[in-house]
């Protein structure tokens, strides 16, 4: 009998394959826990760009002013009267200078002399606000006790805002020789002795007092002598000029046409010991200067139909010139000068800088242009807020920057 196999009993289709099989695995996610330092950094980068933002918003931030002050260029064309009151529309002052040219030339021969010395003071009013006057040969006394007079009376101004008045004047000596050449030194007036004005009118000497002799000494003949000086008083002239210009207070204008000039021939020096003989020729420039404030009032009150009593100054056009100035005696003695003025100026407005600032302080940029708007002399204004959002000025005037732009 034949062995039946496994297979032949149980049928085919009942048989399973003899083969692995994969087991289903259900498909389980579970999402990975999110670190939390991506957002702490995001967090971090944010907060540093806002400070570093903070920072240069606060380096840059400012409140700044800029303004253009009303200007108007006139032709001029008119006279002025100026006053030595100090109160006047138009006050002037005279500046006044002395330089002495000297030059050796071949002497012709000699000659027995006796000259008296001399110099400049500078005489200084404290005692009042009010000029002093003060005659032909009033005496100077110097700290050694030389007595030195001035040849023509003399105005000393008065005091200002606690600055002493002054003038300078040509003193000479009593006497003749060498004992009245002196150095660099103090002057009182003996003829105030004993009175309330005697501490606080004085004199110093703005150059050494020279020229005293008595002796022989080498003498050139008048024909050569005058050729020197024609020589020395152009030298002087250029001199006296450039030097003057650096003399004027500051304030004060100074305009073309306006520096009188004279010259005085000295007698002829000592001798250089070569045979030498020296002579000498002294320059004096006086020099009209105004106000520059009161200047540009005055002529804009000439020249412009608009004005009213505003507060202004001279710009920088000024051509202008004086073509009637009084000779240098009559200016140190005028009280009232007519001035003819010709050329052209600028008028510029003067503006408060700190007017602006307490103004618009704590103000929006909106107030801030309509208060701008109603202070007289301004053209116009240029605001800057930083940083660019915000709208009012700070309201510590402090911080807020104003500048003048005039041409």
């Amino acid at each position: 009998m034949a062995i039946k196999r496994v297979e032949d009993i149980i049928p085919p289709s009942r048989r399973k394959a003899a083969q692995s099989e994969s087991v289903p695995v259900a498909d389980v996610y579970e999402p990975r826990k999110k670190s939390g330092r991506p957002v702490i950094t995001l967090f971090l980068i944010l907060l540093v760009a806002l400070i570093a933002g903070g920072g240069v918003a606060m380096i840059f931030a400012g409140a700044k002013v800029v303004i253009h002050p009303l200007e108007r260029e006139v032709p001029v064309n008119t006279t002025l009267v100026a006053s030595d009151l100090e109160t006047a529309a138009l006050p002037f002052e005279i500046v006044r200078i002395e330089k002495v040219a000297t030059q050796p030339v071949p002497a012709d021969g000699t000659e027995t002399v006796s000259e008296r010395a001399s110099g400049t003071l500078t005489v200084y009013n404290e005692f009042s606000s009010t000029p002093q006057r003060w005659v032909t040969n009033t005496r100077f006394e110097s700290s050694e006790g030389q007595i030195y007079r001035v040849k023509k009376s003399v105005i000393i101004p008065g005091s200002k805002d606690g600055k002493p008045g002054t003038v300078e004047v040509t003193v000479y000596a009593d006497e003749a020789g060498a004992a009245y050449n002196v150095g660099l030194t103090e002057f009182t007036i003996p003829g105030l002795a004993g009175s309330p004005q005697f501490e606080s009118l004085y004199a110093k000497s703005k150059t050494p007092l020279t020229g005293g002799f008595i002796g022989e000494r080498p003498v050139v003949s008048e024909s050569k002598a005058a050729e020197v000086r024609v020589i020395a008083r152009e030298a002087l002239t250029e001199d006296l000029n450039n030097t003057i210009a650096d003399q004027i207070p500051s304030g004060f204008t100074l305009l073309a046409g306006s520096v009188s000039i004279t010259f005085e021939s000295l007698s002829n020096g000592e001798g250089d010991g070569n045979g030498n003989a020296t002579v000498r020729e002294k320059g004096t420039a006086s020099a009209l200067v105004f106000p520059t404030d009161a200047l540009a009032a005055a002529l804009a009150k000439k020249t412009i139909a608009s004005y009213d009593e505003d507060s202004v100054t001279i710009g920088k056009t000024n051509t202008l010139s004086i073509s009637n100035l009084p000779s240098a005696t009559e200016l140190q003695s005028a009280t009232e000068i007519p001035v003819s003025l010709q050329g052209t100026v600028t008028i510029v407005w003067k503006v408060s800088a700190e007017q602006i600032k307490t103004e618009i302080a704590g103000k929006t940029r909106e107030a801030a242009e309509t208060v701008l708007s109603n202070i007289p002399g301004i053209d116009r204004a240029e605001l800057i807020l930083r940083p660019f959002w915000k709208n009012s000025f700070p309201t510590d005037s402090e911080k807020i920057t104003v500048s003048i732009s005039a041409s």
